[in-house]
């Protein structure tokens, strides 16, 4: 006659076995944009030393951010439906990522990614601002750096384009 599996052995086998399944399940999506660099699953991994609130923020600016990805990169262009979940994605996306930058001032990811998409939408000053700020916390971050330059080009590029609109 066989020995019945004891009870807690039973239960670790199927603990472990629920661990490998869900390692193997694919993580969070992620796009290859500069606001995207920080996965979720990393964000859950670091999440002690971020407040849950501002992670939470986060969390929430990623799906909208997922959507301005997806509509920004299509080819034709985007019907008025389009346009409008567009703005409203840009819209709560930066709501989102102020309040994970108010929640935890000092946490670069999530003021990296609010600089990006204020960079995005074409608010230039306020992205510049921004990536001033994150080289204000972390003076050594040359990808702030580089994204400052490249706004800060763009800014000068539209003053010009402003100085000969107003010459003619």
């Amino acid at each position: 006659m066989k020995q019945p599996i004891p009870r807690t052995l039973a239960l670790v086998a199927c603990l472990a076995l629920a661990g490998l399944a869900a390692a193997s399940l694919p993580t969070t999506a992620q796009t290859s944009d500069v606001w995207t660099n920080t996965k979720i699953s990393d964000l859950r991994s670091h999440q002690q030393a971020i407040p849950s609130e501002a992670a939470e923020h986060y969390e929430t600016a990623q799906r909208y951010l997922l959507t301005i990805d997806r509509l920004t990169k299509k080819d034709d262009e985007l019907s008025a439906r389009d346009q409008k979940k567009l703005d409203r994605a840009f819209k709560k996306a930066t709501q989102e990522l102020r309040a994970a930058v108010e929640a935890s001032p000092d946490w670069i990811d999530a003021r990296m990614a609010l600089a990006a998409v204020l960079y995005k939408q074409g608010d230039l000053e306020p992205a510049a601002t921004a990536y001033e700020e994150i080289l204000a916390l972390d003076p050594e971050n040359t990808r702030a750096e580089s994204y400052l330059a490249t706004v800060r080009y763009e800014i000068s590029k539209q003053e010009r384009m402003d100085e000969d609109a107003d010459g003619r």
